[in-house]
Formats: structure tokens, sequence, C-alpha cells
């Protein structure tokens, strides 16, 4: 049985080891994605203000007049502060499994005036918005958000039969009665191997499995259809109008990203926070979603009133990224992303002189 499932770890991990290594470094550095893309671009996150701010209905005009023609969809990301810029994300159409054409223009809150735009495949564009998409797809469009999906899976059934088979030795790991012996290579390896994969299971069982459920749309066909660029719709409903209707809808409802349609009968959906939710609830969990045609409210969800299983999948992504206890908790995401690397190199050493041996 242990030999049995010795060599399903071994085989389950091995081949997912350099995309780990790619996908554990990239995450780790995107635990603090905010803070490092207002260091590496402070001039967008500290305008002076000028007057009164531009509404989102004039910046929505002036950057639909120029991008709409070319895209499928449009999405926005509600500033912080008054001193931040408004960033508009465009999807091109898929016209292939291969690449992801998302554009991100930022826009001036006072003047309208075009402050960056370009790909996201593109690292010239922003360093942040470059590593998200190579995280979570390795700008290999649609082919690369499987591979990631089927990875993070492998990896989980990986930790799954490790803990398996070193499951007798957990609690001694944890109180550190199992010496680590220096002058053997193969069993100083093994023993690393060991403490690190124990000390960093729970956490990357956690991160692996969200990363795979809010992936797993890959798997299902109807997400590979190819698309074309059809004509694209206007919305004649105020944006600001709807961000309004919102909070009064839901009280307390902070709305922090705002899906608008550019084809015809498609929703508008702006996501947010409660006030009174919990840091697990915060993940943009809350929505409303409204008619593009009329401004007539279609659903309105307060996350903090759902129950299991709903209120439990909505905290995935905060689990994922580690955004919901402080600096503690991001640092022990910045190290247990850093893990799953480690554990592959010294899974590779310990197979590679088992070989040789053998």
């Amino acid at each position: 049985m242990n030999r049995s499932l010795l060599a399903l770890h071994r085989w389950l991990g091995l081949p997912a080891g350099m995309f780990l290594l790619f996908i554990g470094l990239s995450g780790s550095l995107l635990v603090y994605s905010n803070s490092l893309e207002r260091w590496l671009n402070p001039t967008l996150y500290t305008i002076e203000p000028q007057g009164n701010r531009l509404s989102l209905d004039s910046v929505y005009n002036i950057v639909y007049r120029k991008y709409s023609a070319d895209f499928k969809s449009c999405s926005m990301d509600v500033p912080a502060s008054a001193r931040e810029v408004y960033e508009f994300t465009f999807t091109k159409p898929r016209e292939n499994y291969y690449t992801r054409n998302l554009y991100i223009v930022d826009v001036h809150p006072y003047t309208g005036e075009i402050l960056r735009e370009g790909f996201c495949d593109d690292i010239s564009t922003s360093f942040i918005h470059w590593l998200m998409y190579f995280h979570n797809s390795f700008h290999l469009g649609k082919i690369g958000m499987l591979i990631v999906t089927l990875v993070s899976m492998t990896i989980f059934l990986s930790m799954i039969t490790g803990l398996l088979i070193y499951g007798k030795n957990i609690f001694n790991v944890l109180m550190f009665r199992i010496p680590l012996k220096w002058k053997s290579g193969q069993h100083l390896y093994r023993s690393i191997h060991l403490y690190i994969g124990v000390w960093s299971l729970l956490m990357n069982i956690v991160i692996f499995f969200t990363g795979f459920w809010m992936m797993k749309a890959t798997l299902n066909p109807n997400t590979w259809k190819l698309e074309v660029q059809q004509q694209t719709f206007r919305t004649p409903v105020s944006l600001d109008s709807c961000l309004v209707k919102c909070t009064e809808i839901l009280p307390g409802f902070i709305p922090d990203f705002v899906s608008i349609p550019l084809i015809k009968n498609d929703p508008i959906e702006i996501d947010g926070n409660m006030a009174n939710s919990s840091q697990l609830m915060r993940g943009d969990a809350s929505y409303v979603i409204l008619d593009a045609q009329n401004g007539n409210v279609i659903e309105a969800v307060d996350i903090t009133k759902t129950k299991f299983p709903k209120n439990l999948t909505a905290a995935f992504w905060q689990l994922h990224i580690g955004n919901y206890g402080g600096d503690i908790i991001k640092i022990l995401y910045v190290i247990g992303g850093l893990m799953p690397g480690v554990l592959f190199l010294s899974g590779f050493v310990l197979w590679w002189k088992r070989s040789v041996d053998t």
C-alpha cells in the first residue's frame, strides 16, 4: 500500500513541479500586489485634486468612444480614493486558445487624460498585471488556464497522498522529534522534504484547492467556444446612478468593481463588500446585477445574509490570496507560496538519487 502511494505521490508531484515553481513564486509576489502596484506606479495613485472629479459616466464615455469597437467586454475598478485613476480593463473576443487579450486603460480622474494603456501580456504596461495573468495562465490563453487548473488539482492530490504516507510522522515533525541527518545526503533531503511538507501542508491544501475551485470553469467544454467581434452596445443607463442604486438596495454596500456590457443583452454587474462583513467575506462577494437597458435590478446578494455553502465559496478568493488577517498572515502566505517549489526541488533530488542508486 505504502509503495503504491509513494509511487503515486511521486508521479503526481514531479510532472507538475516546474509549473509549481512559477506558480508559487508569482503567487508569493502577488500577496502584496496592491502595495507593489502603488510602489511601482506612484503617479497613478497620488494624483493631486483639480476641482471636481469627473463622473464615472463622463470617463466611460471617453474610453467607450476610443476603445469599444475592438473589444467584447469592459470592467472598471472603483477607485479607493479621490487621488487614484479610473482603471478600465477591456477584453477581446477569444479568437484562439493560446492568447488572452486583456487591455488596461488608466484615466486621470480630473482631466480625462489617458495616463497608461496597453495589453497585460506586455510587461512594460504593468509588471503586476503581467504577473497576475502569468500566474493564472502563463500568458498562454485558455490552454494556460487549463494547465494551471490541472497543476492545482494534481498538487492537491499529491498533498493528500503525502498526508497518507507520512501521516503517522506528522506529530513528531511538529514537535521536532525527527532529527535532520546531516551526514547522509538522501536522508537529509528526505527530512527536509518531510518537515517542509508537514509544516506547509494545511496552508498549501487551502491555496491549491481554492485555486483549483476558482479555475474549474476551464473544465467546462462550453467555455472553450471561440468568439467573433460583435457590434458593440453602449448602455443608455447611467453608471453613476447604478452605483447609487446599489447602496440604496444594500445598505452598507461598498462598490469595488463594475462589469460594463459591450454586447447587447448582457447585464451590468457591480461587485463589492458589505461594511459589516468579516475579512473573509471581503473578496467582492456581495453584488448587484442590473439590466443594462433600463437599470432595473435583476439580483442583489448580501453575502452576510447568505447560507452555507455559498458563503464558504465566497471566501475562497480571500483564502487563496491571504488578504484577511494583516501582515502576519500575508508573510505566512509569501513563505507558504514558496514552499511547494522547495518541495518539488527536494522531491526531485530524492527521485534523482534513488534513480542513480538503482
